[in-house]
């Protein structure tokens, strides 16, 4: 089982943003993020999730078993109720350019996604919340 948490921040809406994702996986714990120009905050919660699939590939981790943990309902309802589907079938919505790569990305990995509160006690999602907030911010 791999576990992969995931955020977005942007710094102004839009504005700089940074996404980051932690993956846990036997004890092992890797954080990764990346600030970006003129983005949203939506942009960059996805993002998060893209690129935490990237990784996994590039690091050849077993992706049949992969628990998602986001803090963004947009991404948590886009993925767990298939709406990034409609959106894209009927090329209505944001972020469609993401959704195709979202799609691309996912296509061999079998995982849940499950939403958490945000800035709450879940250590995981809070150090994805800093590194995101600190990228956004410099």
């Amino acid at each position: 089982m791999v576990i992969v948490y995931t955020d977005g921040a942007c710094s102004g809406n839009p504005g700089k943003g940074a996404f980051a994702f932690a993956i846990i996986e036997n004890n092992h714990v890797s954080v990764e993020g990346r600030s970006v120009e003129n983005t949203t905050n939506n942009r960059m919660e996805l993002t998060a999730v893209i690129e935490a699939f990237r990784y996994l590939r590039k690091n050849s981790l077993n992706v049949d078993n992969i628990d998602i943990y986001t803090d963004s309902k947009y991404v948590y309802l886009g993925i767990s109720n298939q709406r990034y589907l409609i959106w894209l079938n009927n090329k209505k919505g944001k972020n469609l350019d993401l959704w195709e790569e979202f799609m691309k990305e996912s296509s061999d990995i079998k995982f849940r996604i499950f939403w958490v509160k945000g800035h709450s006690n879940n250590t995981f999602n809070n150090v994805v919340d800093k590194v995101a907030r600190f990228l956004a911010s410099h």
